[in-house]
């Protein structure tokens, strides 16, 4: 095999994050970045990212600006559970507060249940309530 492509395909198998280690521990050994014969000193992966919590969707949906903006980020989150039948938002504004209360209904009461034990949110009558805080 011509050295070149062996080369060119070490270089495209490697992971992402590999640290080659670039001084001459060993006399006549080639540890230049790229070459063949370089030592691997240490392998680099990217930590899985960890699943958000209720308490990081709910402050996501804080840091929309109002209620226009509010309405596709409480579909978003919603539709995970199951299609979003009816999104009703009010807000309100109370001395140093201003929440949106989100009134979400889905297709069974099933995906209600799963949506309220996921983010921590209650019912009010036959809809799920989710309150924002947008004063965070």
């Amino acid at each position: 095999m011509d050295p070149r492509l062996a080369v060119y395909a070490l270089a495209h198998r490697r992971p992402s994050y590999v640290r080659y280690r670039t001084e001459d521990p060993l006399a006549g050994r080639d540890n230049r970045l790229g070459s063949p014969r370089a030592t691997k000193v240490e392998v680099h992966m990217p930590l899985p990212m960890a699943a958000p919590t209720a308490a990081d969707r709910l402050k996501a949906l804080a840091s929309c600006a109002d209620a226009a903006s509010l309405r596709p980020a409480v579909r978003d989150i919603c539709a995970e559970f199951g299609k979003v039948m009816q999104l009703d938002i009010r807000t309100m504004i109370e001395p140093g507060k201003r929440l949106a209360l989100c009134f979400v209904r889905l297709e069974s009461e099933a995906q209600e249940q799963q949506l309220m034990s996921s983010l921590g949110v209650s019912r009010f009558g036959n809809d799920v309530l989710v309150v924002v805080d947008f004063s965070r």
